[in-house]
């Protein structure tokens, strides 16, 4: 038998271990494989688009990751059978023999996860070009032969397997034969159960659950926190994240399973000391698998639940900043209103869209090449009025903050030459960001006196309100046409600026959608490669503990009490990496909402989101209990 056909049969009779890393090998390839289809399609890159530039960036970071996680995996593997190894040196095998088989083992497994990942890339390849295509408003697009994406796939993927193995059996190659025959260590043989280290790592965890809500109260905290923390927090809370998990995993665990062993009454029954007391080597040895477990789920939940919550928004976001379908503002004298107005009519009639129209007079406090924009603005409490419905009783002397601020009540706004004006209250925002800013309505009386003033401007906002989703095809083209014909307004030099919603609410769903794409792809890399660490880890246990089985069955213990007892085992070994990262996401999320970059309607659909993805890892525990079930019974009839 040559070595190669060693190296074969190794893997072929170890199927059990291998399967979970080929098939998560083999969907990062496939992963890799769509993400080159899609930056290789010459169609996709329209306009000077940066799509293509964007999928390279995406297929980089999978090759990166790929090394990690093949590193890690085959690292677990080689660890796990260093006794193997040993015997063989022992036997009259070289370092160099050695070398060669590993190499030729894992050279099998990734020359096959290659050739079948871009197999089912191919299959999947053209699908993701309509998508993309989709996104990108392509009504059609051609077939292209994917020969670029797999000239890089192949070869970038050979060179991160060979490069890997090589890197990570040389040092094996190096131990002593008595070192690989001694008792295998576990991953977390260096850690020491510490109560200290257990409270510090709670605490740190919660420190950082904490910070998520610091951007709503940002300025309160002392000053020397706040400029810390201003440039800093977004690593802060990946620290706290992360050290706080691995001290969870590594410490806090320990404590509250030997709180139990000591306090709980429940301990002594139903068998419960026996799978309890096994827990805690189970879990010390499967520390590094599970932290790295955690934070896997943590990144593939939190891209998947951001990324499509972020895109399930952006019409409810942006209607939510720009109140109006349509608005159009003239500033001081502008001669083409009326005909910009009448354009306007004409285009919102041909497209068969019959609007509400507003029209309100403000007065700026400002004048210059930014005017409207970051301007204080005035209107009268009669014409707000005659929009909202609402009827403010305002005296002299007081205005209502309309710029869409949660509360504002007792501050000021200072006007020279009128005074001080008392904020008494919020009310309904009508403009647009930023032209919301600093919004403000007023007695009829007291705007009289503003426009009265020097360095005021005059601005008349022509709201036009409809359902621009009911009508987004007719509001795309009024954009469209009313665009060509009078320009970009005031980045022109013009005193006026023309702002459909539809075109904030299209640009926001192009990148967001991209954005989703890529997320959803990310996430389900992160998940098969959870998925596969934590199947290893379990098949480690199960065979480990197969010994231990077969003795309490010699013992009386029925074949029902053992598969509880596994059971029980398996599901706080794969729950608590789960659960982890469900908390630590659902506080990412928080963290979105509290810094703005998300609403709040970010809560609900991540529960909405969070449904789906703990449904899939209650099917694959279900399938690994399922399995390890049968492994164990078919042990206890033929323990040979």
């Amino acid at each position: 038998m040559t070595l190669c056909q060693f190296a074969k049969h190794n893997v072929l009779r170890d199927t059990e271990t291998y399967i979970a890393y080929w098939l998560s090998s083999v969907f990062t390839v496939t992963i890799f494989f769509i993400f080159a289809v899609n930056a290789d399609h010459p169609e996709l890159d329209q306009d000077g688009s940066s799509i293509q530039l964007f999928m390279r960036m995406a297929s980089v970071i999978v090759l990166v990751f790929a090394v990690v996680f093949l590193s890690l995996s085959i690292y677990s593997f080689v660890d796990r059978r260093r006794r193997t190894f040993g015997t063989l040196r022992a036997m009259g095998m070289s370092r160099r023999q050695l070398r060669r088989m590993l190499l030729a083992e894992n050279s099998l497994i990734g020359a096959s996860a290659i050739v079948v990942g871009m197999l089912v890339g191919t299959a999947f390849g053209h699908l993701s070009v309509l998508i993309m295509a989709r996104i990108v408003r392509l009504s059609d697009i051609t077939w292209k032969t994917p020969l670029a994406p797999i000239r890089d796939t192949a070869i970038g993927f050979a060179v991160v397997f060979v490069l890997v193995t090589l890197l990570l059996v040389r040092g094996l190659s190096r131990r002593p034969i008595l070192e690989l025959l001694s008792s295998s260590g576990h991953e977390a043989k260096g850690v020491r159960f510490s109560s200290p280290l257990a409270v510090v790592g709670a605490v740190v965890l919660l420190l950082g659950y904490a910070l998520t809500f610091y951007p709503r109260y940002a300025g309160s905290a002392p000053a020397l926190i706040d400029n810390a923390l201003e440039k800093t927090l977004n690593y802060v809370l990946i620290g706290c994240f992360m050290v706080g998990t691995f001290l969870i995993l590594s410490q806090f665990v320990f404590l509250a399973i030997t709180g139990i062993q000591k306090h709980s009454r429940r301990y002594l029954r139903g068998g419960n000391a026996l799978w309890v007391s096994a827990l805690l080597y189970r879990l010390k040895s499967g520390v590094t698998s599970m932290f790295i477990s955690a934070m896997l789920l943590t990144a593939a939940f939190c891209a998947v639940t951001a990324s499509i919550s972020l895109v399930m928004s952006v019409r409810a976001d942006i209607t939510a900043s720009t109140p109006f379908a349509v608005t159009y503002y003239a500033f001081g004298d502008n001669d083409r209103e009326a005909a910009d107005l009448a354009l306007i009519d004409g285009e919102l009639t041909a497209n068969g869209i019959d609007p509400q129209q507003h029209t309100l007079d403000f007065v700026l406090l400002g004048e210059g090449d930014d005017v409207g924009l970051v301007d204080t603005k005035f209107v009268s409490v009669e014409q707000y009025g005659r929009v909202t419905g609402e009827h403010p009783d305002l005296a002299a002397g007081q205005a209502l903050d309309i710029s869409g601020a949660s509360e504002t009540t007792g501050s000021t706004v200072g006007v020279d030459g009128v005074g001080e004006l008392a904020v008494v209250g919020t009310g309904t925002r009508l403009l647009d960001s930023p032209r919301n800013i600093d919004c403000y309505v007023v007695a009829d009386q007291t705007l009289q006196a503003i426009s009265q003033q020097p360095r005021t401007t005059s601005m008349r906002a022509h709201l036009f309100d409809f359902d621009d989703a009911l009508h987004d095809s007719g509001a795309r083209a009024l954009s469209t046409t009313v665009r060509n014909a009078i320009g970009v307004g005031m980045a022109d030099g013009e005193s006026f600026l023309f702002i459909p919603r539809i075109d904030s609410i299209d640009a926001e769903e192009y990148s967001h959608q991209i954005f989703t794409y890529v997320g959803v792809l990310f996430s389900a890399v992160f998940m098969a490669a959870s998925a596969s660490l934590i199947y290893f880890r379990l098949v480690s246990s199960v065979r480990d503990n197969l010994p231990i089985t077969r003795n309490l069955h010699r013992m009386g213990m029925s074949l029902r009490e053992i598969l509880r007892v596994q059971r029980r085992q398996l599901l706080v070994l794969f729950a608590i990496p789960v659960l982890l990262a469900v908390v630590n996401t659902g506080f990412a999320m928080n963290y979105l909402v509290m810094a703005r970059i998300a609403s709040r309607l970010l809560y609900g659909r991540f529960l909405i989101i969070l449904i789906p993805l703990l449904a899939l890892q209650a099917g694959y525990f279900a399938f690994l209990s399922s399995r390890f079930s049968a492994k164990v019974r078919i042990f206890l009839k033929d323990p040979q």
